[in-house]
């Protein structure tokens, strides 16, 4: 156990070597720093996606807008035939 403790044997290029574990960890220890730089980008922002994000709301606003009318132009078309049908039941008795 002595070749674990802190010194020149304990660097990460060394330890695959001791260690000769098959997991993934163990396997690209020695580029561990490459691989974390490349989790966290400095450049973050995505171009266009503000614009996209607004012209996605827009569609699905616009969307459920024709729905919405659609409903309405239907309903005021069946209530004016239940309306028709009503006054043709009542006419006889006016």
């Amino acid at each position: 156990m002595d070749a674990f403790k802190n010194g020149f044997m304990s660097q990460a290029r060394y330890f695959r070597r001791m260690d000769s574990a098959s997991s993934p960890f163990h396997q690209h220890i020695t580029n561990i720093d490459e691989r974390r730089s490349r989790l966290f980008p400095d450049r973050r922002r995505v171009p266009g996606r503000l614009a996209k994000c607004a012209l996605t709301v827009a569609l699905v606003i616009n969307l459920w807008s024709i729905k919405k009318f659609s409903e309405i132009r239907s309903f005021k078309r069946m209530r004016g035939e239940d309306t028709k049908k009503m006054y043709r039941k009542s006419a006889p008795f006016l």
